[in-house]
């Protein structure tokens, strides 16, 4: 109940078991929930000394910044730091601090982990409860004493009793308070002396208090605004109560400003009328009165300055240094509590537990690096995890068979044209390699393709399309800018398909050759290059050519009223009078000449002469040639236009970072056209990054069809109520080649379990479409953001999940498929009839930092990439055998299984690994956690070893080099990396998805509650949190979970109108490439 204030009595419920602390001690824990519990327990006792003395934020803070006073004194050497401290004209200063957590770990030890801490904050507005002082709350309107005058959030108002007219204050204004992280809401409401009665001061101050705290700016889903520019103006914004006159038309009904509803609904006149009212989303509009910063500092406030100190701060305290100051620091926090009386060595000492001054030291390893090649064949020069580009043609490259172009830069003065960046990029990628569109010149294509938004559509100066309400009012018309940004697409891809697959400017026609792409079957969803051929007219339905290994006839030839099915071939001339037949994937048009390859590999200049159409038999006697032999030829096979792709992508070239223009070309590009996107910045050059395979794949991976997993979650912020769960399958053996699939829930740190079980079975289906129908034995999954309290939901539901979409893959391929430990299996999916599982959790908050014992010789100061620590400071689940436990994986074995158990010791998976080398800061290491590992007890196949400690290390460790936008190995495994790409991603243009930012209907939508067939009433609801589905798929009558589609052009099945699935590979399954 909101605004409801209660008198509740605390009660103790249970109590823990002092054994249960001594076991922790002694490396006996054994039961994992209550240890966790005495572990919260200690690290509320250390936040809570830390709060007594130091300045926190937030109400569960994680970071303590030493009082005002002191931090002089800890900023000691750092001269800028210490020189923008001591300038008070500024209005943020930095604040140095200590985070710091407790974790028990293996053999009985516990860990107090200490951190630096750095930021900058509002020097005036620092919102934090001390000893010293409680601040007070700070209106976003700032009133002059005896003066008319006054400022909103910092801009300066001349007159505050009549309206903002003046646009640019508007301007200034509406971006000062959408750069203000959260907001408060508070204002007193009139006395009700009824209500009153027999409550104290207290509860009546609070009850009469309205308060909405953490909240931000959000534009109105119904109107559009964020800001309308006065409360009491209904040109500017009007609305009508919901009520239940249901009778009386709608523009009949009586509409309230906001100035008159709180006048006359509850009794309240505003102050300030004429001011603005802000939007709070779902939460309603407020006036700016009511309005107050939250703690904090702003959102994209951070100066340069700044970024550079912080970046600088913790350079200098890098690695070792690191060490000292945090001892530092350390002992400066406990001689401000003992100043207190609070002693945490008295306190922690009454659960046997003491703080040691010096930091724990531990033995690491440096695993082997991967050996990396190019195609000029030898290993890579590695240095510390990354190696050189320069001159170097990739082993497996990236093609691009055709492109769009759209451009919102212009004729800008000092910014290169989108033509001179094209070529430049073109240069780029043909030197590594990278296919470009065979038979045209992609310069002079993109000059005719390029998409440029009409005069007056679209500001590229400002980015920003304003709509004129009134003469007074102005606020920011996102769907403007959605529909502007849209049609602009869909011209730029209209115009490439009619350049490439229509063939518009006759450029295939007239020289002979054709259009080489991607083609699909619509029968069985196999995937071919092909060759258009260029229609006389557009239509629906073109005629292509494939590969003589795929399909060897191209074209129906009749003479002398016989029919046959033959291969076009291309009669050359080489070398003036050597005369020859290519095949036309043989032949090419470049800059002018022909190429023909009659030598498998080896190009050369050539002369077009004719066609031929050749005899399966190779017979050249019974060969037709048209110029000789009148016949009637027409080609044999035809596939839809959507079959065919074009474009591979479109490049976006924008003026500046604007996230909303890329949030929006990025939604419109992928839901509304299917298309992948490229964004550059005409101001940072920011190209398209390219991929390359390693020759010798991942070790383990290699050994037998392995599908790896990686999942993350990207939650809204404050009051959202939305999670974006992306994930990302390895497609081949070198985990270079990838899929992916986006799924929104209500906010939840857990997926759901039908999301799961539908992400599951996508990346399953795209991984066997990728590797000519084979399933795979085995899955390893990595799980990002996942806290250690969620370990048990993880295994009841996502686990559960995955195994269940397992089953149905596997199921729905055999007809009348039975498990072989059916009575136990129950057709949820078991060991005996599945891919075996390795789920993995990748935690990077709150992990030990690992740096060095002495500082090393070398430019970094850091530990060298591939440094891996697994003994000591591992949790201490680590030495129970959870993850190989007999209640998770039986070791029984059912008849009729060909699956063989390896018989192992159990000596624990988790390991921390630094995988990249890091030059500025201190490295931070990734925790990997390993919950469930049955590939360390059975395997299905002879070739299968098995996955321990030590292998999982090395596969890992080998998967960071395989980051396809980076020469260097990266923090995270590239399936987490990619996966925490697409979802924030996607969590950026959730707001257009939901049709909250101005599209008018929106394309995805709450799922609904399924009626059972028995009685017509609603299902009781599934476990898990909501989902949302496909906004077009709503009222189809087919399966709830292929409601959940919400790319279908990137999904690896189609659905009929009448709910068939037919499954076929997208053409860019990856979308965050």
């Amino acid at each position: 109940v909101r605004n409801a204030w209660f008198m509740v009595t605390l009660t103790e419920v249970s109590t823990i078991p002092w054994r249960i602390v001594e076991s922790v001690c002694q490396g006996r824990a054994m039961e994992t929930r209550q240890t966790e519990i005495v572990r919260q327990c200690l690290d509320i006792v250390l936040k809570s000394s830390a709060m007594e003395t130091m300045l926190a934020v937030g109400k569960s803070p994680r970071h303590f910044y030493f009082p005002l006073k002191k931090q002089e004194s800890v900023i000691k050497e750092h001269t800028e730091a210490l020189k923008l401290f001591r300038d008070t004209s500024s209005k943020e200063a930095p604040l140095i601090g200590l985070s710091q957590v407790i974790r028990f770990a293996e053999g009985g030890n516990a860990f107090a982990r200490f951190d630096l801490a750095f930021d900058f904050f509002n020097r005036e507005k620092l919102h934090v409860k001390t000893i010293e002082t409680k601040a007070p709350p700070i209106p976003l309107l700032d009133v002059k004493p005896s003066s008319i005058a006054g400022s909103i959030a910092g801009v300066t108002v001349k007159n505050l009793n009549e309206p903002i007219t003046d646009r640019e204050v508007q301007r200034n204004i509406e971006e000062a308070i959408s750069k203000l992280t959260l907001l408060h809401i508070e204002y007193k409401r009139p006395r009700n002396l009824e209500w009153e009665k027999g409550k104290s001061p207290e509860q009546i101050e609070k009850g009469s208090t309205f308060v909405r705290r953490n909240i931000r700016m959000k534009a109105d889903a119904r109107h559009q605004i964020q800001i309308a520019w006065a409360a009491d103006n209904p040109d500017m914004f009007s609305f009508v109560l919901d009520n239940d006159d249901t009778e009386t038309p709608l523009e009949n009904q009586r509409k309230y400003t906001v100035a008159a509803y709180y006048y006359e609904k509850k009794g309240m006149k505003l102050k300030y009328p004429h001011l603005p009212i802000i939007s709070m989303g779902r939460d309603g509009f407020f006036p700016i009165e009511f309005v107050y910063q939250a703690f904090g500092k702003k959102k994209d406030a951070n100066s340069s300055k700044h970024v550079k100190t912080v970046l600088d701060y913790y350079d200098k305290n890098a690695a070792t240094e690191s060490i000292q100051n945090i001892q530092h620091l350390k002992n400066t926090a406990e001689n401000l509590q003992n100043a207190r009386g609070v002693r945490m060595s008295d306190i922690l000492m009454q659960y046997n537990f003491c703080i040691k001054q010096e930091p724990q030291e531990v033995d690491a390893k440096v695993l082997p690096r991967p050996t990396l090649t190019f195609k000029s064949g030898g290993a890579v020069q590695l240095g510390d995890g990354s190696w050189s580009l320069n001159r170097v043609k990739f082993a497996s490259p990236a093609d691009m068979n055709s492109f769009a172009v759209i451009d919102l830069v212009g004729d800008l003065n000092g910014i290169p044209s989108v033509l001179s960046f094209l070529e430049n990029l073109f240069r780029v990628m043909n030197n590594h390699g990278i296919e470009l569109p065979e038979n045209i010149d992609p310069v002079a294509a993109a000059e005719d393709i390029t998409e440029q938004c009409e005069s007056g559509e679209f500001d590229a100066v400002s980015n920003t399309i304003y709509l004129f309400l009134s003469k007074s009012g102005m606020v920011l018309a996102h769907k403007s800018v959605c529909r502007v940004i849209r049609q602009c697409i869909i011209r730029a891809i209209d115009n490439a398909k009619q350049y490439f697959l229509f063939d518009r400017e006759g450029h295939f026609r007239n020289n002979n050759v054709w259009f080489k792409t991607l083609a699909r079957s619509s029968e069985n969803g196999d995937m071919s290059l092909c060759l258009v051929i260029p229609p006389k007219t557009q239509s629906d339905s073109l005629s292509i050519m494939l590969p003589k290994d795929v399909e060897w006839p191209t074209h129906k030839v009749t003479y002398n009223g016989v029919t046959q099915s033959l291969r076009m071939g291309i009669k050359v001339v080489i070398d003036l009078d050597t005369e020859a037949v290519v095949d036309p994937f043989n032949f090419r048009f470049y800059r002018g000449k022909y190429y023909a390859q009659i030598t498998p590999g080896v190009w050369q200049k050539a002369r077009f002469s004719g066609f031929m159409y050749l005899q399966p038999s190779g017979s050249d006697e019974e060969n037709i040639d048209p110029e000789q032999l009148q016949c009637h030829i027409t080609p044999m096979i035809n596939v839809s236009a959507s079959d065919i792709e074009c474009p591979s992508v479109v490049f976006a070239y924008l003026p500046n970072e604007d996230s909303s223009t890329y949030h929006i070309l990025k939604m419109v590009s992928k839901f509304d056209c299917g298309v992948q996107s490229q964004c550059a910045v005409a101001t940072t050059s920011r190209a398209w990054n390219t991929a390359f395979n390693s020759k010798n794949g991942i070790p383990w991976v290699t050994e037998t069809p392995t599908l790896v997993i990686g999942i993350h979650l990207s939650h809204g912020l404050g009051t959202d109520s939305t999670t974006c769960v992306a994930a990302t399958g390895c497609l081949d053996n070198g985990c270079m080649q990838m899929a992916q699939d986006l799924k929104v829930q209500r906010k939840s740190d857990i997926v759901g379990s039908l999301l799961m079980q539908e992400i599951t079975k996508s990346l399953c289906h795209q991984f066997r479409l990728h590797n000519e129908k084979h399933m795979p034995e085995r899955v390893l999954v990595y799980r990002e953001g996942v806290a250690d309290n969620n370990f048990g939901p993880i295994v009841d539901t996502e686990i559960r999940a995955i195994r269940q979409g397992l089953f149905d893959v596997v199921s729905s391929r055999v007809d009348d498929f039975e498990c072989p430990n059916q009575s136990v299996c129950q057709k949820n999916g078991c060991v005996f009839c599945t891919p075996t599982i390795t789920f993995v959790v990748c935690q990077s908050n709150n992990v030990p930092r690992v740096v060095p014992s002495q500082r090393p010789t070398t430019t970094s100061k850091n530990v060298p990439s591939g440094t891996c620590v697994d003994k000591l400071i591992m949790p201490f689940e680590n030495g129970m055998q959870l993850s190989t436990s007999e209640d998770k994986i039986s070791r029984e074995k059912p008849e009729g299984t060909n699956i063989q158990l390896f018989e192992l010791s159990d000596n624990g998976f988790d390991f921390l690994l630094v995988a990249h080398g890091g030059l500025k800061g201190t490295s931070k290491p990734i925790l990997y956690r390993t919950i469930l590992n049955e590939n360390f007890v059975w395997r299905k196949n002879e070739p299968s070893t098995a996955l321990t400690k030590e292998m999982l290390q090395q596969c890992t460790y080998c998967m960071a080099f395989q980051y396809g936008t980076a020469s260097k190995a990266i923090h995270h495994v590239p399936v987490v990396e990619y996966s925490k790409r697409l979802s924030s991603m996607a969590m950026g243009y959730l707001g257009y998805l939901l049709g909250r930012k101005g599209t008018s209907d929106s394309y995805i939508c709450l799922a609904e509650r399924e009626p059972d067939d028995n009685n017509g009433e609603h299902e009781a609801p599934e476990t898990g949190p909501d989902h949302y589905i496909n906004s077009d798929m709503k009222d189809r009558r087919i399966e709830s979970g292929l409601k959940t589609v919400l790319l279908p052009a990137f999904a690896p099945y189609s659905v009929s109108a009448n709910g068939t699935v037919v499954y076929r590979p997208p053409f860019r399954p990856h979308l965050s490439a």
